[in-house]
């Protein structure tokens, strides 16, 4: 799988998963079991990953048994959950807080002004 489709993969896990631990509803068909997945993993990126490859309606057995695809996304999940080089992902619950500049300033929705890594 190239590099670029697994880091749109797991920026969609991370993205579930703080909408999810920030108190936002997640809606749709699948919604329940996204919500599971997210809770099973408790902040833990190979969880996560894992937890989310076991949804046999997103990942057909051929994406879940990938280990080299199964490494890639839990690595491009821990990159884009950790706080500073080498950092454990942040617990769960946490969202940066949004600036107030940002928000006069920017012309992207409330939605995307908080970003899912923190200096």
């Amino acid at each position: 799988m190239p590099h670029h489709a697994a880091l749109a993969i797991a920026a969609w896990m991370v993205f579930v998963a703080h909408r999810h631990n920030g108190g936002l509803p997640l809606a749709g068909p699948l919604a329940a079991r996204l919500r599971a997945a997210v809770t099973a993993s408790r902040a833990d990126p190979q969880r996560l990953v894992g937890s989310f490859l076991d949804i046999q309606e997103i990942f057909g057995p051929d994406l879940r048994d990938n280990g080299g695809l199964r490494a890639t996304l839990v690595d491009q999940v821990t990159r884009l959950t950790a706080r500073s080089p080498g950092a454990a992902a942040p617990p769960p619950n946490t969202l940066p807080a949004r600036s107030s500049s940002a928000a006069s300033s920017s012309p992207c929705p409330a939605a995307c002004e908080w970003s899912l890594t923190r200096p």
